[in-house]
């Protein structure tokens, strides 16, 4: 969800005379803003986010409506003792982009309160390190198969865009070199492996042909 989101965020800031011409912005805000309130909601402290409701065994053998699902929808969290820098840095990604996206609209309050997020979900990713599927039981479903280290430099490249301050701009290229990165051979896009997309951030806001 986190990665639709901030997919969607990045084509509408960059795209949005398309999605003007299509008549479709008003539909654009609308599915941003539900994500990133729902991802504000899930941020209840500072080194705590909700990152799965329902038990994925459950929900997977019940094919009807969600208005009618009556079992047992248990909440499960990352937190400093059980840290998740895949699902953080990824949020945090998510919630810069919509960040930019909205600074666009001029809605200027909720873009920095989506930053705030953004930034601390990023130091919580960086500071507790680990995989998300370690804490939360989505392994039988959503595995972390890449690991987190390439949403850790996704998100701090996101944040780095949307605050353009060289600190946080060092921050993405440290992490960058640490993830050994420039090693990576991502053979997609998806959901778990951001590599590509991060040698676009990357390039985005250094200008830097290494990160072509």
């Amino acid at each position: 969800m986190a990665n639709t989101i901030a997919i969607l965020a990045w084509g509408g800031f960059n795209f949005q005379g398309g999605y003007e011409a299509a008549g479709q912005k008003e539909w654009l805000s609308k599915c941003i803003k539900w994500g990133s309130d729902y991802f504000i909601g899930c941020h209840t402290a500072e080194y705590e986010l909700i990152g799965q409701i329902g038990d994925g065994y459950d929900d997977h053998a019940y094919w009807g409506r969600p208005e009618d699902m009556t079992m047992a929808r248990p909440a499960f969290k990352i937190t400093s003792s059980a840290p998740g820098s895949d699902l953080a840095g990824e949020t945090a990604a998510a919630l810069a982009a919509s960040a930019i996206y909205f600074r666009n609209q001029l809605d200027y309050a909720y873009a920095e309160n989506c930053l705030n997020h953004a930034k601390q979900l990023l130091d919580f990713a960086d500071k507790y390190r680990g995989k998300y599927t370690d804490a939360i039981p989505a392994g039988g479903f959503y595995e972390s198969w890449s690991g987190y280290n390439d949403e850790l430099v996704w998100g701090a490249a996101w944040v780095a865009k949307a605050t353009g301050d060289q600190a946080d701009i060092d921050r993405a290229e440290s992490l960058y070199t640490e993830m050994d990165a420039g090693n990576a051979n991502p053979s997609e896009i998806s959901w778990d492996d951001k590599w590509a997309m991060t040698f676009l951030m990357m390039y985005d806001i250094t200008g830097k042909d290494i990160y072509k």
